[in-house]
């Protein structure tokens, strides 16, 4: 339980251009941001998906805040049965959370904005017209299904 900021945070490399899309719209420059609410719906949802050998690095872990990491530990130590021995290697936590970032971006893409997607030359974008909505959506839709730190 170190807050490593040496690692390199990952996403799924098929919605590369989705997760580029909402952060572009919502949250500029703060990757990180988008991947926590991924992380805190896919945790909320119970969806964890692997990330296949080819992942999609988006950001150092130094840019993930004290909160982050403090939420994210305390998923882990929820899934672990409270075995503290569980936070001891950051790169498994973190290998963990991209599993449920991974998976809350799949329900962000399935339940929450479905309407707002658009199949263009193989992958999945924010319709153009839908990018100055998107923070009001995501606002006023997911915010139901954020949970709070376990």
């Amino acid at each position: 339980m170190k807050m490593s900021g040496d690692l390199r945070v990952k996403t799924s490399r098929r919605r590369k251009a989705l997760f580029k899309d909402i952060c572009d719209a919502v949250f500029p420059q703060n990757s990180h941001e988008l991947f926590f609410l991924c992380a805190c719906l896919g945790y909320r949802e119970e969806v964890s998906i692997p990330l296949s050998r080819d992942g999609e690095e988006q950001f150092w872990s130094k840019t993930i805040t004290y909160d982050e990491y403090t939420c994210y530990y305390s998923m882990i130590l929820k899934d672990s049965g409270f075995d503290m021995s569980s936070l001891s290697d950051d790169a498994v936590v973190i290998k963990r959370i991209e599993e449920y970032a991974n998976g809350g971006l799949d329900f962000l893409a399935r339940e929450v904005i479905p309407d707002l997607i658009v199949e263009s030359e193989g992958e999945e974008r924010i319709l153009p017209a839908s990018k100055k909505m998107l923070p009001k959506t995501l606002l006023f839709s997911a915010v139901n299904h954020i949970p709070p730190c376990p």
